[in-house]
């Protein structure tokens, strides 16, 4: 009897090339926007934070990436540059009281300023996903 959590899904080699920094923009983008107005409950389709497990978020997010993927097809690059855009803008755009301001998170809320230092790292742990094959 094997003991221990069950393996995340893989997703396709196609589905998993930009997919999970696509929807991590995403995620980003309504975390933050809702969370400078004081909302930091889930987006729709996520659990509350801190409720599910680590594995249970994982599953559910390689769920997400790849219906993401499915969705947008071919357009994948054209897709993540504009939804970067509008994340940088919004970044861009957040006064001094909003940078503290608790946004969600499906680990826990967390300030709005923590989704920089999130979002430098997945790029930095992502980047092959946008590299030439």
């Amino acid at each position: 009897m094997k003991i221990g959590p069950k393996p995340v899904p893989a997703m396709p080699g196609s589905q998993r090339r930009g997919g999970p920094l696509t929807a991590s923009v995403d995620l980003y983008e309504s975390a933050i926007s809702r969370g400078i107005t004081g909302d930091s409950n889930p987006p729709e389709g996520f659990s509350a934070a801190g409720v599910s497990s680590l594995m249970t978020r994982l599953e559910e997010n390689t769920q997400r990436v790849i219906n993401l993927r499915q969705d947008i097809g071919d357009r994948l690059l054209s897709v993540f540059s504009g939804r970067c855009q509008d994340l940088t803008k919004l970044f861009e755009g957040l006064a001094d009281k909003d940078w503290q301001k608790l946004c969600y998170h499906p680990g826990k809320g967390i300030p709005a300023a923590t989704y920089v230092d999130l979002r430098l790292a997945e790029l930095a742990i992502h980047e092959w996903e946008y590299a030439p094959n």
